[in-house]
């Protein structure tokens, strides 16, 4: 009997990380819309990406954010961090505030980005996994207000 077929395999774990990017007046939160290529495809999520090895967290979510949205990254903070689990993969989520950037946010790898109100999130359809940020932006009482 081939052993691999008797060991049961692990998820695999991934870390990833989001950025909740607030716009200048905080009054507005920017999403992006997962492509019909990828896994939760048209589903509204916060941008990021994973992180990659030997890299450190904010030196991710302001590669992430360069490469996804084309914009520089000037002030940030931790806002949560959390694990969740999938049927097939674990991910460790840290996620930021991003308070302050510059650049003009587009879909640099032809995804749809839109800026929504804080009250416009729970109409939207989100990955499991982010119920938490939008939770977070619901309904904390959130420093920077």
């Amino acid at each position: 009997m081939n052993q691999s077929n008797t060991i049961s395999q692990k998820p695999a774990d991934i870390r990833v990380v989001a950025g909740i990017i607030w716009n200048q007046d905080r009054s507005q939160i920017l999403l992006s819309r997962r492509k019909s290529t990828q896994e939760f495809a048209g589903l509204w999520e916060f941008p990021g990406g994973k992180v990659e090895q030997d890299e450190a967290d904010q030196t991710a979510i302001i590669r992430e954010l360069k490469e996804e949205l084309a914009i520089e990254v000037t002030e940030l903070s931790l806002a949560l961090q959390f694990r969740y689990n999938y049927p097939h993969k674990s991910i460790d989520f840290m996620i930021y505030d991003i308070t302050r950037f510059t650049g003009e946010p587009i879909g640099a790898e032809s995804q749809q980005v839109t800026w929504f109100s804080k009250e416009a999130l729970s109409s939207l359809t989100f990955p499991e996994a982010n119920q938490k940020m939008v939770e977070y932006i619901v309904n904390t009482s959130h420093p920077l207000f």
